[in-house]
């Protein structure tokens, strides 16, 4: 049942921010399936599904009081998290008055009730304009577009040989295997298939060149690639015979026992750039949640650059004159008007001249060009130019302006 709400020192450690995004992340995780990550769609961008509450209190009804506020609070954090860079979190405010004039409604997937305690599982929806208000008050920049995909190929440095498609490849495994998740950019495991493994071959993956990789990314229909490049952690001695014993194997045998230093060779549109993560183990850490972490620390690096790239700057308003081919109808026109309103990094569409073969727009839009280019695409729109300015059309459609003018 969906619930309408009633109201309808900058620096404090980048190791400290990144823990405690990962740990948001893999408390989300847990109330997913599992799997590839799911692409969020337009009208889901705003929605926070597989909110976790468990409280206690006097009485069950104090208890889901408690548990619901909670909840919508943990939900608003994770919002910040999908939309903000994560060291800009800290500034904003995820109090219950913030909740109160962001939360449009939540629905309750599953509850547990007992006499002094609550248990659920929700979802919880905002209201689209009134988040963009807030962080642009509290001059937040935030990304908002969701991208088609990054492709990610896990590669495991193991005894001098690189690891992709032969098996076993635990990397690979902790990769394919993460808790599903909702992100602007979801991340796309190849199938590893004949058509993959030709095309990619294993012995020579590190050497591979950037084209020959986006090339590989354009058949998963995304517009970025990853080659993360993970060295092999060192794993507890094996036990002596004398300790042999089935405890001393269970508790040795995988816990790892050295520092794993991950490569992430990033090859998108704007070009190619190379980060450097270092996982260290946790005390007695098992193998398996140890790449679990792996693979979360290099997501985040991964999506916190992405975000940097595609941040909406409210100090950066821009202004384009472009045409809009039209086919004679003013539905036509009345149908990209509203595309157009619909990307939050235009603010304002203004009609200069209209005919039935263009519209002529003014359009006021935050960012570069590029910036504006990428929301257009998302709403099957581009960005092109010809001999009399810059034009507006539907993607593929070529330059139907000047051959609908030419016809006349």
């Amino acid at each position: 049942m969906f619930h309408p709400h009633p109201d309808g020192e900058r620096d404090t450690g980048r190791r400290y921010i990144v823990a405690c995004a990962v740990a948001a992340m893999l408390i989300v995780g847990m109330t997913g399936l599992a799997g590839r990550v799911a692409p969020l769609g337009a009208s889901e961008i705003f929605t926070i599904r597989g909110v976790v509450v468990d409280t206690t209190a006097a009485s069950s009804a104090e208890a889901r009081i408690a548990a619901l506020a909670g909840g919508q609070r943990a939900a608003l954090k994770s919002l910040y998290l999908r939309l903000v860079v994560a060291e800009d979190v800290q500034f904003l405010p995820h109090d219950d008055e913030a909740v109160a004039d962001l939360v449009a409604g939540f629905e309750i997937d599953e509850e547990k009730v007992s006499p002094t305690r609550y248990r659920a599982v929700m979802t919880i929806s905002f209201n689209p304009q009134n988040v963009r208000l807030h962080l642009r008050s509290h001059r937040v920049r935030f990304a908002e577009s969701v991208s088609d995909g990054m492709l990610v190929l896990p590669v495991l440095l193991d005894r001098g040989q690189a690891l992709l498609w032969t098996e076993p490849n635990a990397w690979w495994d902790a990769w394919a295997g993460r808790p599903e998740d909702s992100s602007l950019l979801p991340i796309v495991i190849p199938l590893g298939d004949i058509a993959d493994i030709t095309a990619i071959q294993e012995t020579r993956v590190l050497q591979t060149a950037s084209e020959e990789l986006r090339k590989f990314a354009a058949r998963y229909d995304v517009g970025s690639l990853v080659v993360a490049i993970a060295q092999a952690p060192q794993l507890a001695p094996e036990v002596t015979p004398a300790e042999d014993t089935a405890d001393a194997l269970a508790s040795l045998r995988d816990v790892v026992v050295s520092p794993m230093p991950v490569t992430l060779r990033h090859i998108g549109p704007g070009g190619e750039e190379n980060v450097q993560v270092i996982i260290e183990p946790e005390p007695g850490e098992g193998l398996t949640a140890f790449l679990g972490r792996g693979v979360e620390v290099s997501l985040f690096e991964v999506r916190e650059r992405w975000k940097l790239t595609n941040l909406l700057n409210f100090d950066q308003k821009n202004v384009l004159i472009a045409k809009v081919p039209l086919d004679g109808r003013l539905a036509s026109w009345l149908d990209v008007y509203e595309q157009l309103r619909r990307l939050p990094v235009i603010v304002g569409v203004e009609l200069a001249e209209l005919s039935k073969a263009a519209a002529v727009v003014r359009l006021t839009h935050l960012g570069d060009l590029e910036q504006l280019s990428f929301a257009l695409d998302r709403e099957a729109l581009e960005l092109v130019i010809d001999e009399a300015g810059w034009v507006v059309q539907h993607r593929g459609e070529g330059t139907p302006l000047n051959e609908t003018e030419n016809t006349q």
